[in-house]
């Protein structure tokens, strides 16, 4: 077979299958490139496990269908971000749940990923270790479907990913799935051909997708840029990942010139070898190069390259060889991962050789984080080591990996490195070393050792072993920590301060960082007692902590034992020093009771000479009964213990059986006791013996958090009386309990509650919820009058009982009639009322004397929520009569007719107005200001009416205006001298067409405004409209603002236009935030370079942030 004739992976496939290979054989080849590649995709932004059902039979509060449908009620967008993390199939259903999710998804930038369109059985199945075979769409089903999905939804799509369809059999429906997400607009794609052949022509006009911002294909042919027109490109492309393309190095450098903002670039298991990958353009950040076939690699001109990796290259004979040459990059800090003798370095314009004299031509000063990976056996390229890191003067961090080499060629022994020349790079920066791969072999071990000796400021080294290859601790003593040990190392403050030069040994199972830990008092470890390498390995961890004091195991379950039950071992180990002369308590987690942790137990017992108590925590599946829990205790009752005071004691799998043994075998008094997260409801015997061992222990300070019973949703657990018996308690803290009228107190007991001021417990009622407070007035005669005398606090979500809800009518009826009881009953004043209602449309009177309440109870908060669409209910006119508001808050309601209000009628108090989502009309905004003569807040959230408003702002109090996707047509503020901000707010400026002129009369103290959007506002100052070259002058100025926000479609020339004439109207601002709302995400590099000769960047601006 002619190998240089095949240059292409497919060719490669097309002549072994022409010499009779297998083609089923061929194809699992081929799944298994897919299978890397799909590995090796971005994170899917869609939730493979997520499941829209309409009921959840595992919650039997939503039984039934009555339940509140609270996700209905969230806000559109959050609505959206939900419905776009869905698989498809459950996202388009979900326009049958309701008319309100009717348009959600139609509205929503589409995510679509057509492996959730897959049938259930072609998903992949297997069992156990089986591996699962790929998603393919071998049917058309998925193609079809991904059709319709395209054609229905209007756009725009913010992600799609096409990765389960065999693309040769699918040319016409990828033409048209290209042509439609052109049109609608598609952010991010990833496509991906299935199965042979491997070079499908990718149509060219993937070029057409000029909105891409993050592109990602696998197994195409590229399209041969030769041919495409001038100007193809993709304008906003910040991320590309080419998978396995048959791609020229043509067309590779064309994507780069004509992709002005692209960051990230990967380039993955190329089909053919590249020859020159040439790396010019000034906007690259990142590139990625994994097992590929590179002549050249030229960093020609990137100056905002960072780095730089090459991942698994592939060598195959000379071909395999890579040559680096680096330029012009001037950020470039990591680098990764060279092969000294296999790949050629080449800086400026001198090749790296073994001998190459260091010059400022042959070093790169930037790299601080580099790679290598070394055959330290074949001579030739250990040699070639120390010339590469001589390039790299100030690499902090240093990555080594050592290959095994197939045919070694000699080695080099500690003489040659203590003889190489001064490396600049060990003497002066490198503080972190990591080495991967260790086998033991002597030239790696003499290269650790010239790294140690010679590290002036080395500060951590990491040795990765290979894993499996050492079988026991005593091996990787002998073959690695007693040479290093040994070592005179360079960096001499380690030795004066007492420490060890830390050394991190890791197998893939088990890690253990530093060589003594001397501070450490307490130590926590997870061991399977039934595998002797762990077991061995338990020690010597045991030993690099020489003065703990309480030492915590957890017991794996012996799934793999080796090894029987280790008695040999435990009799011949070694004595363990913290063992010995430390270790005073013994906690062994998980407690299964087998002979090999009974081994273990009996080395403690032989050894621990400080040792005072040892508890065994015994686990629910074994120990499910006293005679087990006997069988133990007369095992350990065996035990002889050096330490004559030590303790050894059970502790079953049942909380309530631990706090119990605490109380019972702790005589002395207590200070401080925590009881949470517990379901006492279960428990209630348990909890009266705890609150009587309270009592009689002289406890001082008590915790005690009922953890609620998430089964019924309820509290159900009542505070005991033995509380009350508690005569040392100094600070009490309870939550989550029931405090009923009908706990019986003991005869004769004192009601110590009843007992404190008036003053107190009025503040205790007005914390409880509103049922609660009401049922205080039939404890005593005494308790009768403390809800009466407090301010009413109400809020009828807490009146609501179990099944009801605001929108069925029968539910909002009973709900309205508690309310108007209470209201009636209570004598005022109200401080607080929050009511949520459904249709009040057959309570008009019952509404109107809840207003009159209000006005005649000296109201001073108010929260109104109409629930009901669409929102006709107008508010009774005697809200205008409530002189103490200080809170306003209405939500889905209509004013009442503001022009009639009588001059009399003012709120004196109104400090903040919040109107949301509510119908206005004509000069009800003015009205309410005219009579609110102390308002700083005003919110106009997403409210409407019969025709654009025109908003006058006329108000001395004013401090702050949100407005917020309101229809208006003008906002003026003619004189507002208190008025601090003016936010106007929506997601999108692109699409704001309600909100027309901005005009700013008088607000001398202004300091924030925004976001203004120069294609939809019509900025006026003064009696001056701002217009494009209009020059700068005091009258046309705002000189009190400090922060500026504005929305700009980038790449739309009037508008740019228009964004230094916005900034020379606020000459003092200091903070600038810029969000861009265009669809090309575009910065004109003329209009910024103008911005420039402004004073607002000259000179003030200190901060600028893009939104």
């Amino acid at each position: 077979m002619d190998l240089s004739a095949l240059m292409t992976m497919e060719n490669i496939f097309v002549q072994m299958e022409n010499h009779g290979a297998d083609p089923q054989e061929l194809d699992r080849s081929v799944d298994q490139v897919c299978q890397l590649l799909l590995a090796s995709l971005p994170p899917s932004p869609v939730y493979a496990e997520a499941i829209l059902s309409c009921k959840d039979d595992d919650d039997a509060s939503y039984s039934g269908g009555g339940g509140l449908d609270r996700i209905s009620a969230l806000p559109d967008a959050l609505l959206g971000d939900i419905v776009s993390r869905l698989p498809t199939k459950d996202a388009a259903r979900t326009a049958a749940l309701s008319t309100r999710w009717r348009g959600v998804w139609l509205s929503t930038p589409l995510v679509l990923v057509d492996t959730g369109l897959l049938p259930p059985d072609a998903s992949g199945g297997g069992d156990g270790d089986v591996e699962r075979p790929l998603p393919l769409d071998s049917s058309g089903a998925v193609a079809a479907a991904v059709s319709r999905v395209l054609e229905t939804h209007p756009g725009p799509f913010r992600c799609v990913e096409l990765i389960s369809s065999a693309m040769d059999a699918r040319r016409r429906e990828l033409a048209r799935w290209l042509h439609l997400l052109a049109v609608k607009g598609v952010r991010e794609l990833v496509l991906v051909n299935r199965r042979r052949p491997m070079d499908v022509a990718l149509p060219a006009t993937v070029f057409a997708l000029a909105p891409l911002s993050r592109l990602h294909l696998g197994t195409w042919r590229f399209p041969d840029t030769a041919a495409l027109p001038r100007g193809a490109g993709f304008p906003h492309l910040r991320e590309l990942g080419l998978y396995c393309v048959h791609m020229e190095d043509r067309d590779l450098d064309f994507v780069l010139a004509n992709s002005p903002v692209l960051e990230h670039l990967g380039v993955y298991y190329s089909q053919r070898r590249i020859v020159l990958l040439r790396l010019a353009s000034h906007s690259l950040r990142c590139v990625q190069i994994r097992m590929c076939i590179v002549g050249e690699i030229a960093v020609v001109d990137a100056p905002r390259l960072e780095r730089l990796l090459l991942w698994e290259m592939i060598e195959f004979g000379s071909c395999g060889r890579t040559k680096l040459r680096i330029g012009n990059a001037p950020k470039l800090q990591l680098l990764g991962y060279l092969r000294p003798g296999i790949d050629v370095l080449e800086i400026g314009n001198t090749i790296i050789k073994a001998g190459t004299k260091v010059s400022p031509r042959t070093i790169f000063p930037w790299v601080n984080v580099l790679a290598l990976k070394v055959h330290f056996e074949v001579r030739h390229e250990a040699k070639l080591l120390p010339n590469f890191l001589k390039c790299f003067p100030y690499v902090v961090n240093l990555h080594i990996k050592s290959e095994q080499a197939h045919e070694p060629a000699g080695k080099l022994n500690l003489k040659f490195w203590q003889e190489a020349d001064r490396i600049e790079c060990l003497q002066s920066s490198i503080s972190y070393v990591v080495f991967y791969g260790y086998r033991g072999e002597r030239s790696e071990l003499t290269f650790l050792k010239y790294i140690l000796g010679s590290g002036q400021v080395l500060e951590e080294m990491v040795i990765v072993l290979v894993k499996g290859l050492f079988s026991s601790w005593d091996e990787v003593d002998d073959k690695l920590l007693k040479p290093l040990v040994s070592v005179k190392m360079a960096n001499e403050n380690c030795r004066q301060e007492k420490e060890i030069l830390p050394i991190l040994l890791q197998d893939c199972s088990c890690t253990l960082h530093g060589s003594e830990h001397q501070d450490i008092a307490i130590l926590a470890l997870r061991v399977n007692f039934g595998v002797l390498k762990e077991v061995t390995m338990l020690v010597s961890f045991l030993r690099c902590f020489p003065n703990i004091e309480t030492l915590h195991i957890k017991s794996d379950r012996d799934y793999e034992p080796t090894g029987r039950h280790h008695a040999k071992f435990w009799r011949e180990v070694c004595p363990v020093e913290c063992i010995n002369s430390h270790v005073k308590k013994i906690v062994l987690h998980e407690f299964q009771g087998n002979k090999c942790e009974f081994e273990f137990l009996k080395f403690i017992s032989r050894t621990a000479q400080e040792l005072q108590a040892l508890l065994l925590m015994l686990t629910s599946q074994i120990y499910s009964s006293i005679d087990e829990d006997n069988e133990v205790n007369s095992q350990l009752a065996l035990l002889s213990f050096a330490s004559e005071e030590c303790i050894t004691s059970l502790l079953g799998p049942e909380v309530r059986t631990y706090y119990g043994w605490v109380f019972l075998m702790c005589p002395c008094p207590f200070r401080v006791v925590h009881i949470r997260r517990f379901i006492f409801a279960f428990h209630r015997p348990e909890l009266a013996e705890w609150t009587h061992h309270v009592a009689d222990k002289g406890v001082e300070h008590l915790v005690l958090i009922n953890k609620p019973n998430t089964v019924h949703r309820t509290l159900n657990a009542f505070l005991p009386v033995n509380i009350l018996r508690c005569a040392a308690l100094r600070r009490l803290f309870l939550a989550n309990w029931i405090f009923s009228a009908t706990t019986a107190f003991p005869r004769g007991a004192d009601d110590q509650i009843s007992a404190l001021p008036n003053n107190l417990l009025s503040e205790i009622v007005s914390r409880l919820p509103i049922t609660d407070a009401i049922h205080t007035t039939s404890l005593s005669h005494g308790w009768s009058r403390i809800w009466h005398s407090i301010p009413l606090n109400l809020d009828n979500s807490q009146i609501k009982r179990e099944g009801e809800h605001f929108v069925d009518e029968i539910s909002n009826d009973a709900l309205v009639a508690r309310v108007s009881s209470i209201l009636l009953s209570h004598p005022g004043p109200f401080s607080s009322v929050r009511l949520t209602c459904g249709n009040m449309g057959s309570h008009e009177d019952t509404l109107k004397s809840w207003f009159r309440a209000f006005a005649a109870k000296h109201l001073e908060e108010l929260t109104f929520l109409n629930l009901h669409y669409p929102n006709y209910l107008t508010v009774p006119g005697d809200l205008f009569r409530c002189k103490s508001l200080r809170w306003l808050y209405l939500v889905g309601v209509q004013l009442p007719n503001t022009g009639t209000i009588p001059p009399t009628h003012m709120f004196h108090e109104l400090q903040e107005i919040c109107l949301f989502r509510c119908i206005l009309h004509e000069r009800d905004i003015e009205n309410l200001l005219t009579c609110s003569p102390k308002v700083e807040n005003l919110s106009l959230i997403s409210n409407t009416c019969s025709c654009p408003l025109q908003l006058h702002m006329c108000n001395r109090s004013l401090r702050c205006i949100l407005y917020w996707a309101s229809l208006l047509e003008e906002l003026v503020v003619v004189s507002a001298p208190g008025l601090e901000r003016l936010i106007l707010w929506k997601d999108y400026a692109s699409d704001w067409d309600d909100c027309k002129k901005i005009r700013i009369c008088s607000a001398p103290k202004l300091k924030v405004i925004g976001y203004l959007n120069p294609s939809d506002h019509v900025l006026q100052i003064g009696d001056a409209v701002i217009k494009n070259d209009m020059k700068a002058s005091a009258t046309v100025v705002v000189p009190s603002v400090e922060i500026l926000a504005m929305a700009v479609r980038f790449g739309v020339r009037k508008e740019e236009q228009m964004v230094p004439c916005f900034l020379n109207c606020f000459p003092s601002i200091k903070i600038l935030h810029v969000k861009d709302t265009s669809a090309k995400n575009a910065w004109n590099y003329k209009i910024a370079s103008d911005l420039s000769l402004y004073d607002p960047f000259g000179f003030v601006v200190s901060a600028i942030t893009p939104a």
